[in-house]
């Protein structure tokens, strides 16, 4: 877990296979959003920057890209020259 002091609160990062986000843990402080409430993203930057200059990684915040799917074309059926009739 990474945890980091901000403005008189205490705020921490969590980090899923689709989403990350800052939440507050405790203190106060004018941004502080209270205890397990996600905090602004006004501030996730600069949360962020205090956490890299603690000695935290920065590829702990970077999202890793999906891999790009190969597209698959379909191949479209030729009208036949017979004459047909169509009721719908």
């Amino acid at each position: 877990m990474i945890d980091v002091f901000f403005e008189g609160g205490k705020y921490r990062f969590h980090k899923t296979q689709n989403d990350k986000y800052w939440t507050g843990v405790s203190g106060g402080g004018h941004f502080f959003p209270g205890a397990n409430c996600v905090a602004p993203r006004g501030i996730w930057q600069i949360l962020q920057k205090k956490a890299v200059e603690s000695g935290v990684s920065r590829e702990v915040f970077i999202t890793k890209e999906p891999e790009k799917k190969k597209a698959v074309t379909s191949v479209s059926k030729k009208k036949s020259k017979k004459p047909s009739i169509s009721i719908f």
